[in-house]
């Protein structure tokens, strides 16, 4: 089968591209037979608010991922 390429991965540290850039974390992936990928982030608001929402990959950039030995340790 073809495997699907997400443009972030669970757990990447990313921005909010529209308005004053928010970051937050991607907790959720969702992919549909009928729209584009989306992605869950649960982000800090700009007036401090813990906030989250799904995104479209033209919404979001990405900054940071955790490090693999971090998962893998143990």
């Amino acid at each position: 089968g073809e495997e699907m390429e997400f443009a972030f991965e669970l757990g990447d540290r990313v921005a909010l591209t529209y308005g004053i850039d928010e970051v937050g974390d991607l907790v959720g992936i969702a992919q549909y037979t009928f729209m584009h990928t989306v992605y869950y982030v649960r982000y800090t608001a700009v007036d401090g608010r813990a906030a989250e929402g799904w995104f479209d990959k033209s919404q979001l950039k990405f900054l940071s991922r955790p490090k693999k030995e971090d998962k893998e340790s143990g």
